[in-house]
């Protein structure tokens, strides 16, 4: 057996028998082992004394020792190391390089043999398990962390072609160097230069693993920890590597110096040093790497994590960038529950009072804000002088104001100034706290802290601001010349800023709430050719067409909306621009062209309930009451928080005689909206719709039950006045008197005072009604009711035997308001003036009634009441053919009223029998009875045709 075999027998023995290399100068347990540490050396010595005695060859390169690429298990290496340090792939490294390589000729031609650095311990100590395919299983102590470069993955293949041409026999460090020639170095490794940029690691940027790496390097993990250690095959140790910064005398250096070199026990069995170095460089480069990102591996499978190292602070962080603040709370809650009184527990609680007001601010609910703020002060309390308590208190004040509480959100800014005066946004905070006296609609609080604003902070950068809302305080206060030199102040000396853009449209804002609709267009329109605060054009496009309605330019209303929904293609306000377009159509008298806007808005946005009442609103105005009470119900259902669309679905049931619906809407408006102005009107017209269905009492009821809320309001006396016009319906003038007298206490009315009048009368109270008559200032007081009262007046007085009175009296309503006439104002001073033996005039009054009433549908009735009196007159009188002729027109005309018509057929038959024209009278009995045969002068109109009847046959007898 050569001396290479039985070295090599050796070191196989001593590897399958799990022994490991102990330094030289460590104290052996036993003499066994010390004596096969001896026997070791020795037979490295003799195969490096055996290497280089042939031809200074090794033989590894030889020709009959050359290895085959695929070298199989004989070509694994075993390498020990100890605290490795950094390694930086350099140019140096490559140069310290070739400088070990002539120590170790020098060494070789001397025959002397190596002394090898101290091992590192076992904790320290490196193995490396090569399996068949090469692979490798690495594990260290507290390895630097190496990114894994793109230099280094290059370098592998490199490495394996290295590999390959180690032989399979163990040979001596100290071998003689071969210099090999340039095809043999280009067929193996290529040339390394000083300074190479390949393997200048330091400029290279970190390359991230992708999860198959991960996974690929796990896996192989397992497959090596599960494999029993007996069943491994033995792998030689590694060749040795130079490093660049230490020199060949290792003994000369310090122990500290020795113990930080690499240990390799057996030497390099290669026959190109030159090569075998640099490959060992990258090997070391490529494994410093690969364990970095093992170590990283490893603790990714530990912690089970998608986040690595993040702790849960970190992890709710970024969740809450990602605005996932739900996930957030879930981990800060989970991390609270675990962590006990420190920093990162009071950076928890924050971060967790701010996720709450997140999810609240997204999706708010009834108490999401009182448990932000409850959090907050958790927070507070545990780091009550920490820096975030700044700002966790404006955010309690923030949520007050979400919540509309004004109060107590200033409050909360007033602590945060009193209590943080250095503050950087004090300014701000005050500035805060004067905009929740406008929130609260306390103008006068709202100036004199704007005001003192703009005293004390003269300089702020929030001063222009300060001033633009000072400007709507006095707005507020009436005060509007002071608040239009403020805004025009502010649009001169910011002409082209937000500020100059904002102050403008509050110019015109101003303008149209005073009524002046001219100046308010020209003011928006100049606002819309600013060239700044652009994106907001569209709600100054919509306030313009506004303003053009208001003047009643509805084509250039229409055209604005036109050219606002042309610019503004995904405006927020498209909806109320579609309305106002639809408006302005329907102004123009072109209703069909705004339904069919209307629809094509509902297609666009089906779900916007504006645009649906619009709809609804067009078909109530073409008096399409059914198709406009069935949109309005989809209406509410949409949109259920307009009292508008309830009311109005309302009024189009009613219209539509839906009594039950009409009720059930107005009904909504009251129980929905008991504090809008309409829940008011909408229990006057519950009054009205219980009415109509046949219950006035439970009408007075309900309007009784809203009294006491208003009684001492202006709306009293509307609800007293629907009650008195339900009494009256009833034929109740008394209490109708008694509620109109309970209008009046107090207070001077001559509209009510007349009602009241007019109802004392009817109730036969005749002193009241007429003292209250009488003091009634007609010229102030409707028409209508100025005509009724003048004839109720007259009534009276004629009742009281007072003709010139009540001629005076019913003279005043009949021809002092003729638009106003009716039936019992006309035959009442008829009757008065017959009464007063006025004939004259009452044939006058008839004339010029009749006249007054000719070609006038709605005026014949009155037309016919005065005919009919003046015939009976005449027939009183005995003026029997004057009457027949009264009554006889009357009779034949069909536009005269049943009731006027029958009586004049009735006295027409009269007439005839009274001038003794039998004959025409019995035709005229006879067509009485049967045009009127449950007429109640039936009976007498029989007896009279009986008598006609004999009167006939007496006369056929003389004759």
């Amino acid at each position: 057996m050569t001396p290479e075999e039985n070295g090599r027998d050796g070191i196989e023995e001593q590897h399958a028998s799990g022994e490991e290399s102990v330094p030289e100068d460590a104290v052996t347990p036993n003499e066994s082992d010390a004596e096969g540490e001896a026997v070791s050396r020795a037979e490295v010595n003799a195969l490096a004394q055996d290497g280089t005695s042939d031809g200074g060859q090794t033989p590894a390169q030889s020709d009959d020792h050359e290895i085959p690429p695929d070298s199989g298990d004989e070509g694994d290496q075993e390498l020990e190391t100890a605290d490795m340090p950094e390694i930086t792939g350099s140019g140096a490294e490559v140069s310290a390089g070739d400088e070990q390589e002539e120590t170790q000729e020098e060494t070789a031609d001397e025959g002397e043999p190596t002394e090898w650095p101290a091992a590192a311990t076992d904790d320290q100590e490196i193995t490396r398990d090569l399996d068949d395919e090469g692979d490798q299983d690495l594990e260290t102590a507290d390895m630097p962390e190496i990114p894994r470069s793109s230099a280094e993955i290059s370098v592998e293949d490199e490495q394996e072609r290295a590999e390959e041409e180690v032989v399979d026999e163990q040979q001596p460090v100290q071998a003689p160097t071969v210099t090999p020639t340039a095809s043999e170095e280009e067929e193996t490794f290529p040339a390394l230069e000083e300074g190479h940029d390949d393997l200048d690691l330091g400029a290279i940027p970190d390359i991230p693993e992708s999860g198959e790496d991960v996974s690929a390097h796990t896996t192989y993990e397992e497959e090596t920890e599960e494999e029993p250690a007996g069943e491994r095959e033995p792998s030689p140790p590694a060749p040795p590597e130079a490093r660049a910064d230490v020199a060949p005398e290792a003994d000369e250096e310090p122990a500290e110096a020795q113990l930080s070199k690499r240990k390799i026990r057996l030497p390099l069995p290669s026959r190109k040093v030159t090569v075998s170095v640099a490959a060992g460089i990258v090997a070391g480069l490529f494994v410093a790497g690969w364990l970095t990102t093992h170590r990283v591996r490893q603790a990714v499978d530990i912690t089970d994590s998608d986040v690595g190292f993040l702790t849960p602070l970190d992890e709710a962080k970024e969740l809450i960038d990602g605005r996932k603040h739900r996930e957030a709370r879930r981990v800060l809650e989970g991390f609270l529950e675990k962590t006990p009184e420190s920093a990162e527990r009071s950076q928890g609680l924050f971060l967790l009072a701010e996720t709450i007001k997140a999810i609240e601010d997204e999706h708010p609910t009834e108490t999401g804000y009182t448990e932000a703020r409850e959090a907050y002060r958790k927070a507070i309390e545990a780091d009550p002088s920490g820096p975030r308590v700044p700002n966790a208190m404006k955010n309690i004040a923030r949520t007050y104001l979400a919540e509309g509480m004004y109060q107590e959100a200033r409050d909360q800014f007033e602590k945060i100034v009193r209590e943080h005066p250095t503050l950087p946004d004090v300014v701000a905070l005050e500035f805060e706290v004067a905009k929740t006296y406008l929130s609260q609609g306390d103008s006068s609080a709202a100036t004199r802290k704007l005001t003192a604003l703009m005293t004390d902070y003269p300089d702020s950068g929030l001063i222009p601001d300060v001033k633009l809302a000072l400007g709507t305080a006095l707005e507020h206060e009436r005060r509007n010349d002071k608040a239009s030199a403020l805004y025009r102040q502010l649009l001169k000396s910011f002409p082209q800023h937000r500020l100059g853009a904002e102050a403008q449209e509050r110019l015109g804002d101003m303008a149209f709430a005073e009524g002046k609709h001219a100046e308010a267009v020209a003011l928006y329109s100049k606002r819309v050719e600013m060239g700044v605060a652009l994106a907001d054009n569209d709600r100054v496009m919509l306030k313009l067409a506004r303003a053009y309605g208001a003047m009643g330019d509805w084509e250039s209303s229409a055209a604005t909306c036109r050219n606002l929904l042309e610019l503004f293609k995904k405006s927020e306000l498209e909806p109320e621009a579609i309305v106002q377009l639809c408006l302005a159509e329907e102004k123009k008298g072109r209703i069909e062209a705004a339904i069919r806007h209307a629809f094509e808005g509902r297609t666009k946005f089906p779900e916007n309930p504006k645009i649906v009442k619009c709809l609804a609103d067009l078909h109530f105005l073409q008096k399409d009451y059914s198709e406009a009470a069935r949109l309005y119900d989809e209406t509410v259902k949409v949109g259920p928080d307009d009292p508008e669309a309830w009311f109005r679905g309302g009024e189009a049931h009613f219209k539509n005689e839906d009594l039950q619906s009409s009720y059930r809407d107005f009904r909504e408006v009251t129980r929905r909206f008991p504090s809008d102005p309409l829940a008011y009107d909408a229990y006057l017209r519950l009054a009205d719709v219980l009415y109509t269905r046949g219950d006035p009492q439970r009408a007075i009821d309900l309007l009784s039950s809203r009294l006491p809320e208003h009684i001492v309001s202006s709306r009293r006396d509307p609800i007293l006045s629907k009650m008195a016009d339900l009494y009256l319906d009833l034929g109740l003038p008394g209490p109708a008197a008694d509620t109109y007298a309970a209008m009046l206490d107090g207070v001077e009315d001559d509209e009510i005072q007349a009602r009241m009048g007019i109802a004392a009368l009817q109730a036969e109270r005749w002193e009241t009604g007429l003292r209250a008559l009488r003091n009634v200032d007609r010229s102030r007081i409707p028409p209508d009711l100025a005509y009724a009262a003048f004839v109720q007046m007259g009534v009276a007085l004629r009742g009281f035997g007072d003709l010139r009175g009540a001629v005076e009296a019913l003279e005043t309503s009949v021809n002092g308001y003729p638009a106003h006439r009716d039936a019992r104002g006309v035959t009442a001073l008829l009757r008065t003036y017959l009464a007063a033996n006025k004939v004259a005039e009452a044939r006058k009054l008839d004339k010029e009634i009749e006249s007054w009433a000719a070609g006038r549908a709605e005026r014949a009735a009155v037309s016919a009441q005065a005919s009919l009196v003046w015939g009976d007159y005449l027939f009183s009188r005995g003026d029997y053919l004057n009457a027949l002729e009264e009554f006889a027109k009357l009779a034949a005309n069909e536009s005269v009223p049943p009731p006027i018509k029958e009586w004049a057929s009735y006295q027409r038959s009269n007439a005839y029998f009274e001038l003794a024209r039998y004959e025409e009278s019995q035709a005229a009995y006879q067509d009485f009875l049967e045009n009127y045969p449950a007429s109640s002068w039936k009976k007498a109109a029989q007896t009279r045709l009986d008598l006609a009847k004999l009167e006939m046959r007496l006369r056929k007898r003389e004759f």
